[in-house]
């Protein structure tokens, strides 16, 4: 594997999947622009989050056949999901859930106890997103 730009990977790619986080940098990602470069036919996969993609530009995608078919365990506005992406025939969907493995729910279980122990031992727990004071 070697790394690409964003335009060679959009225009060369035969399934593109997102797995990005959300932030301001990731907010639409995908839009337009990037459906208008990616190669006719693509299978496009985002089970990161449903904000990085511009909704309205993939139902776009889809209407004009521009991208084959869609993957999406994520939608920008959960949990209301256009009908337009509901309905289409070559898109799947599932309910948040596509990295809900036996080992990613284990590891999970097993960081929340820590956790708990870690807050009854008086220290913050190990991942928190904001601070504890």
């Amino acid at each position: 594997f070697k790394a690409v730009s964003m335009d060679e990977l959009l225009g060369t790619s035969d399934i593109l999947s997102l797995h990005v986080p959300y932030n301001e940098n990731t907010h639409h990602l995908i839009g337009d622009k990037e459906f208008s470069k990616m190669k006719q036919g693509v299978l496009f996969v985002n089970s990161s989050r449903g904000k990085v993609v511009d909704q309205k530009s993939l139902i776009a995608a889809l209407s004009t056949e521009k991208i084959a078919g869609a993957i999406l365990d994520v939608f920008e506005h959960e949990p209301q999901v256009p009908e337009q992406i509901r309905l289409h025939p070559s898109v799947y969907l599932s309910p948040h859930i596509a990295g809900g493995t036996q080992e990613a729910r284990k590891k999970s279980y097993a960081l929340a106890v820590q956790n708990v122990m870690d807050v009854l031992k008086g220290n913050g727990p190990r991942n928190a997103l904001n601070t504890i004071k």
